[in-house]
């Protein structure tokens, strides 16, 4: 073989190597953005189970996230369905003013898409 020739073969080694690389990162990204995505669309009904579960957006005041936690302030906390909630797998904690739900480490998300739910006050 010639050095010419070996040289068109490392360079075509090289080249198969890349394309293999490209073809792998793309099918690894395809497959994170697909999980991302169900995972977003978990997390969009989960929230929505919570607000369904306290009465409804109508009935929550003010909502902010504490660590695993979400912190809610209630207009009528006769309305919080606990079955629904703990079915979900939601922890309650009910204070005189507020009531406290374990949602985990989503519970930062959750709480900015219960807030753009909210009604705008005046």
């Amino acid at each position: 073989m010639t050095t010419q020739e070996i040289i068109i073969l490392i360079v075509s080694i090289i080249a198969a190597l890349l394309i293999i690389a490209l073809v792998t990162f793309l099918i690894i990204y395809l497959v994170a953005l697909k999980k991302k995505k169900a995972i977003n669309a978990d997390a969009k009904q989960y929230y929505q189970n919570i607000i369904l579960a306290v009465g409804g957006v109508n009935n929550i005041l003010e909502v902010k996230a504490i660590a695993s936690r979400l912190s809610l302030v209630l207009k009528d906390y006769k309305k919080i369905d606990d079955d629904k909630l703990k079915l979900a797998g939601i922890g309650i904690v009910k204070s005189t003013n507020k009531v406290t739900l374990v949602v985990g480490l989503m519970a930062s998300e959750y709480a900015n898409q219960i807030k753009l739910a909210l009604p705008i006050k005046n």
